[in-house]
């Protein structure tokens, strides 16, 4: 399973380049509001697959809501452009015990659009390889466009 979903991801990114010579990812998140759709087909234990997340960017502190269920979260990101057309970024959420962490590598499809690939990290269920693989909206951003 870890085998296929990296082939689909390098897939992915071939495809991209293909398609999408031009698109960038932002320099950084600051003041962005970016929507998440992570696909329920890859990850059937996932709780939060399928479901649609709004997250709020700040300097280094996001604000997360599941817009299905109005459950919030929130916690410390750091954010790394790889490319103009890669991006990672890792979060942690909460303390202690109930610490979960993971990371997100966005490849771009447009300046607005593309593809998320979730890993966990570590977390308060069992660690599984586990990649999910889903789209990303900007949905707004502070900067005059």
């Amino acid at each position: 399973m870890k085998a296929l979903l990296f082939c689909l991801f390098v897939f992915l990114m071939g495809l991209f380049q293909a398609q999408a010579n031009d698109c960038k990812l932002p320099e950084s998140f600051m003041g962005m509001t970016i929507l998440f759709n992570i696909s329920d087909r890859y990850t059937p234990h996932n709780e939060m697959a399928g479901m649609l997340l709004q997250s709020k960017f700040d300097n280094l502190t996001y604000d997360i809501e599941v817009l299905d269920t109005g459950e919030r979260f929130s916690g410390k990101y750091q954010y790394q452009r790889i490319k103009s057309k890669i991006a990672r970024f890792t979060v942690a959420e909460g303390t202690g015990d109930s610490l979960i962490q993971y990371s997100k590598t966005l490849v771009c499809q447009t300046d607005k659009m593309g593809f998320v690939l979730f890993k966990l990290l570590q977390g308060s269920t069992p660690l599984t390889p586990a990649h999910d693989i889903g789209i990303y909206v900007i949905q707004s951003s502070l900067k005059a466009e």
